[in-house]
């Protein structure tokens, strides 16, 4: 075989692995549209199933298994005051923020064992645990009640009865290049979403913009 011969075997192998490649960029980017809609569609739910209900819900994402799912209460729920870090539960946060207020009343022990918060989140049976199928990962979440996005552990959104949802950007990626990102309206639960990874606003999670929003 001569030179000649051999450059163009290689160029023709060349030219087939791109478009394996392509095809394959094109396969993966479908599972992830598919994956990346179906979670939008459960938070949308999430929102009309809380709306609806009057109740208390937060979706749960643990972002090292790529799945998530839904918890409820039928009683009052409140953000932590102060913003959650990675790996905190909010629940845990909120009521050490509820005891401490207690213990500076000046109440019996009777009176604040009566007043202690209690967990009181259950998981909602309507959508269950839930994982991203087809290589689709739970790239990263931001919520106004976080001080970062989390990349790692459990992330958490809140959905309230009065039709209010904590605004979030959630990013899901093919583990590669491919990525969507999520951005959910708080006042509508509508969930908007762009491909590529789209950064959160300067001013996202602010208290004013978060109190405005709320109204």
């Amino acid at each position: 075989m001569t030179l000649m011969e051999i450059l163009v075997v290689v160029a023709v192998l060349v030219m087939l692995m791109a478009a394996g490649v392509s095809s394959f960029d094109r396969f993966s980017g479908v599972k992830l549209g598919k994956e990346t809609n179906r979670l939008a569609a459960a938070i949308r739910y999430t929102f009309n199933r809380s709306t609806a209900l009057g109740l208390y819900m937060r979706m749960v994402f643990d972002l090292d298994t790529e799945t998530f799912w839904v918890e409820a209460s039928e009683e009052p729920q409140f953000l932590a005051a102060r913003k959650l870090k990675e790996g905190e539960d909010p629940t845990e946060v909120q009521a050490a923020e509820e005891q401490a207020r207690l213990e500076r009343l000046d109440l019996s022990d009777e009176e604040k064992a009566k007043r202690a918060p209690r967990a009181r989140f259950q998981d909602d049976p309507v959508i269950p645990r839930t994982q991203l199928e087809g290589g689709a990962q739970l790239a990263g979440i931001r919520t106004a009640s976080q001080d970062e996005e989390f990349r790692t552990g459990k992330a958490y959104l809140h959905f309230f009865p009065s039709g209010w949802v904590e605004p979030a950007i959630i990013y899901t990626s093919d583990g590669d290049t491919q990525f969507y990102t999520l951005e959910l309206s708080p006042l509508t639960g509508k969930v908007k979403r762009t491909s590529g990874k789209k950064d959160a606003p300067r001013d996202f999670g602010e208290p004013e913009k978060v109190e405005a929003e709320s109204r």
